[in-house]
């Protein structure tokens, strides 16, 4: 389990590009309340830090298409990033950090980003831990 302020400083450091496998609960459509943020404010949610798992880091490869705010990458309404919240549901994966190898390219074709990625070395090596 992490604290408030660990919390706030990942969420300060790397929100822009990263998030938590948490999800606000769907209504009747699958996609609903994918964008709802209000499950990381601690003031509206105050089960969110024991439901971190910062013991599991799960890796997408790019975003797909800009993240408006933070901690809203995997949250978006487009896509299929609801489905990860229906994968991850009741499992061991529920609050594990979430975040993607390539940061700030925003590109839905897989098969695009690798090219790119073949022929731009620069931006491989920019994105190395």
């Amino acid at each position: 389990m992490i604290n408030r302020s660990q919390f706030e400083l990942i969420k300060k450091k790397y929100g822009h590009y990263a998030s938590w496998a948490i999800w606000a609960d769907e209504k009747e459509k699958p996609k609903d309340n994918m964008g709802d943020l209000s499950v990381f404010d601690i003031n509206i949610n105050a089960a969110l830090l024991s439901q971190l798992r910062p013991d599991i880091v799960l890796v997408g490869l790019n975003i797909s298409q800009g993240i408006p705010s933070t901690l809203a990458n995997f949250h978006g309404l487009g896509g299929g990033a609801y489905k990860i919240r229906y994968a991850l549901r009741n499992s061991p994966f529920w609050g594990a950090y979430m975040t993607d190898i390539i940061k700030n390219f925003d590109q839905k074709a897989s098969g695009k980003v690798m090219s790119y990625l073949r022929n731009n070395k620069k931006c491989e090596e920019e994105n190395e831990p």
